[in-house]
């Protein structure tokens, strides 16, 4: 079902598997094979990573970005998960879809990290199937991140003592 609750149309289901299979890629750690999965006819794929200040738009520099320093990791690891799916037919073989990142990184002398990113994609269809033209990571602002990340460590226990409280009519009062 999509959000709104409709049938799943054919476009959906083909777009939600490009993304398990663009997920499996990244979490395979072999970056490289993502080019798999993008557009080689197209001369100027669009790729903006969160972390990068500027985005990449030729193949060169977009090889560079999956395999920086070819035969060497230079993460531990990657895991990325690509949720929340809302794809949009902009022509008859064009999909703009909008997502949310979950990702999990360990970088070296780094504790572990993970967090959920909002962005967007562009898919063309070819004869190989669905292939990316275009991709945005789009970073929360950091008020909004850390809102959120402090909202996600609350223990459920204490959202219920609030629930609870309301309801009786104690949360004014139990500060006193």
């Amino acid at each position: 079902m999509t959000q709104s609750g409709e049938t799943m149309t054919e476009l959906q289901r083909e777009i939600e598997e490009f993304f398990v299979e663009y997920s499996k890629r990244w979490n395979s750690q072999h970056y490289g094979t993502l080019a798999e999965l993008w557009d080689r006819d197209d001369p100027a794929p669009f790729y903006r990573a969160m972390e990068r200040e500027q985005p990449t738009a030729t193949w060169p520099e977009l090889e560079r970005y999956w395999n920086p320093i070819p035969g060497k990791r230079i993460i531990e690891g990657l895991w990325n998960i690509y949720s929340n799916l809302r794809v949009k037919a902009v022509g008859a073989d064009v999909a703009v879809v909008l997502f949310d990142l979950q990702w999990d990184i360990k970088a070296p002398r780094m504790k572990p990290m993970s967090g959920t990113d909002p962005g967007m994609a562009v898919l063309r269809r070819t004869p190989a199937g669905w292939r990316m033209v275009a991709y945005a990571e789009a970073c929360m602002h950091a008020v909004g991140y850390v809102q959120k990340l402090t909202a996600q460590d609350v223990r459920p226990s204490f959202v219920r003592f609030l629930e609870d409280s309301a309801k009786a009519g104690t949360a004014k009062d139990a500060g006193r």
